[in-house]
C-alpha cells in the first residue's frame, strides 16, 4: 500500500469517527430518577436545565430552560427569555419567563442538559485519533517504503 493510499486511509477514518462520535448534550431521564439521582438539581433552587419534556399522555415538548419540583407533588418550568432595561445607564437585566406547572405523575421523563458532553466528546476524539496514529504507525513501521 502506497503512502498517499495509508493517508487517505487515515484521514477517512479520523473524519469518519469524529463524525460518528456526535456532541449530544442532552438525554432523556426519568423524572423519578432524575429526583432520585446524587448531584440533580431538581430539588435545588437552581432548578435542571432541560431540552424538554415528555408528558403522560406521550407527547413530547421542546422546551430550552429549567424545572424545578415546587412543592411535594408539582414540577415547574421557567426559561430565561425576558429583557429588561433597568436604570438610568440601561443595564440589560435577563428576567425570568415563567413557563407551564405540571402535577409530578403526568411528567414522565425530562431530556436533561448534560453539562459534561463536550468533555466527554473530545475524550472520545482523543482516544480515537490515539489509537488511528498507534494504527499508522505500526502500518508503516511493518512494511518497507517501496521505491519507483
Amino acid at each position: 500500500m502506497t503512502i498517499r493510499r495509508r493517508s487517505w486511509w487515515l484521514f477517512s477514518m479520523l473524519a469518519f469517527s469524529l463524525s460518528a462520535s456526535g456532541c449530544a448534550t442532552s438525554n432523556l431521564q426519568s423524572v423519578n430518577l432524575e429526583i432520585d439521582r446524587d448531584g440533580s438539581d431538581l430539588n435545588n433552587g437552581s432548578g435542571q436545565r432541560i431540552n424538554g419534556y415528555l408528558l403522560l399522555d406521550g407527547t413530547k415538548v421542546e422546551y430550552k430552560g429549567w424545572a424545578k419540583i415546587a412543592g411535594e407533588d408539582s414540577i415547574r418550568f421557567w426559561s430565561n427569555g425576558g429583557v429588561r432595561l433597568s436604570g438610568d445607564k440601561g443595564f440589560v437585566e435577563m428576567t425570568d419567563v415563567p413557563g407551564p406547572v405540571y402535577a409530578l405523575d403526568s411528567v414522565v421523563a425530562l431530556d436533561i442538559v448534560s453539562e459534561s458532553a463536550g468533555a466527554e466528546v473530545a475524550l472520545f476524539g482523543l482516544i480515537v485519533l490515539g489509537g488511528l496514529l498507534v494504527a499508522a504507525a505500526i502500518s508503516f513501521s511493518s512494511d518497507p517504503p517501496h521505491f519507483q
